[in-house]
């Protein structure tokens, strides 16, 4: 059962209020039942029904992931990435430039690669967030693999043969 939302709009200088003002509505209407904790940005909408901060630091961030039983994100790579390396149940909204929301629709191609690997779920009506919320109950996400540990072996690699290298050189 879904019982804590950690909802994410990231640090950017664009507005998201679509998903927070739609979020917060859905919460006043009962269709969102769980406890949610927004991290909203910028945006000039502040929410009423649940908490929020406009900003916060990496171990608040992190500490808000670790206690949610799924996140809303926007379609940020850092917001998605840290979400999966925990565990974690996520929906992705993508900030749209329709609604000033961003400067292109990159966000949608992000979460599209990212639903596609079976890793999230994406919501596009945030009319319409609550249905997905309901769905992230049965959601089953694939396994996340970062691509860190191979960037980490290949500079090692890297770095042992420039060793090496330098060692003969002064030989």
């Amino acid at each position: 059962m879904i019982s804590k939302i950690f909802v994410i709009c990231g640090t950017q200088k664009f507005q998201f209020d679509r998903l927070i003002s739609a979020l917060d509505r859905q919460i006043e209407e009962g269709l969102v039942k769980a406890s949610v904790f927004g991290q909203i940005g910028g945006g000039s909408y502040e929410p009423t029904h649940f908490p929020y901060a406009r900003f916060m630091d990496d171990a608040d961030f992190k500490d808000e992931i670790r206690k949610a039983d799924l996140i809303v994100t926007h379609s940020g790579t850092g917001s998605i990435v840290n979400s999966l390396k925990s565990g974690k149940k996520v929906i992705v909204v993508p900030r749209l430039a329709k609604y000033g929301e961003h400067v292109n629709d990159h966000q949608l191609e992000i979460a599209e690669l990212f639903e596609k690997a079976g890793l999230v779920m994406t919501c596009g009506n945030t009319d319409k967030l609550f249905l997905a919320i309901r769905q992230a109950e049965d959601f089953s996400p694939a396994v996340f693999h970062s691509g860190t540990e191979h960037v980490l072996e290949v500079l090692d690699k890297d770095l042992q043969e420039l060793a090496r290298a330098k060692a003969e050189k002064e030989k």
